[in-house]
């Protein structure tokens, strides 16, 4: 490979696409990510995990733990949010449409499960970083968890729009919280420069502005 180094982010990146055909999900996100790192020996190679690989419970964050030990820096990523994400599974994407669409979000966990999200600025800031430097395995999330009711006051602030919902069919894994912890990552300089709050007000701007 003719290159100085990789970020590997290719991947079949949602639980329930990863559930829904664990044989693609091994092709794409096990079996791609050892060809990466066989055509790709001697280069500087970033993988893409997730917190969800430090206790997996899904066949997308089994894949990502599996694949883990093949490469030398591997930045385990929290929720990714901010931006324009079209996404119809992920929780801030979904609770914006809802606001701003007027139609009902659905609860598949409990208002009080909890995720560690981060930027996605602030995402590639620290694959900018580990580029220069660093081996291991990197944690990057803000420091704090939110719950779900959190984000949805946000959005709601954000917007000036409530949000209706509804209790649906519990997904599995949801109630679960993955522990993340940015301390390594700050070691080598690294910081979120934009909070939650700014997570949200970007992603309701980006909504704004793409529709």
């Amino acid at each position: 490979v003719d290159c100085d180094a990789i970020v590997h982010l290719a991947a079949v990146s949602t639980v329930i696409a990863c559930d829904e055909d664990p044989a693609a999900t091994f092709r794409t996100n096990i079996t791609g990510s050892y060809n990466i790192a066989r055509l790709a020996y001697g280069r500087r190679v970033i993988f893409a995990s997730s917190l969800t690989a430090s206790e997996p419970n899904s066949s997308y964050s089994e894949s990502k733990r599996l694949v883990e030990p093949l490469f030398p820096v591997v930045l385990r990523m929290g929720n990714v949010i901010g931006g324009n994400d079209p996404s119809h599974t992920h929780v801030l994407p979904t609770l914006v449409r809802a606001a701003m669409c007027g139609t009902t979000f659905t609860i598949t966990s409990t208002l009080e499960s909890s995720r560690h999200y981060i930027n996605v600025d602030d995402v590639c800031s620290a694959f900018e970083l580990l580029l220069q430097r660093g081996y291991g395995i990197f944690d990057c999330c803000y420091k704090e968890a939110t719950t779900l009711s959190t984000m949805i006051a946000l959005v709601e602030a954000e917007t000036q729009r409530p949000i209706q919902r509804t209790m649906g069919k519990m997904r599995p894994g949801e109630a679960h919280v993955w522990a993340g912890n940015s301390r390594a990552l700050h070691q080598l300089g690294w910081n979120p420069w934009r909070s939650l709050r700014e997570s949200v007000k970007q992603a309701v701007y980006s909504y704004r502005a793409a529709t």
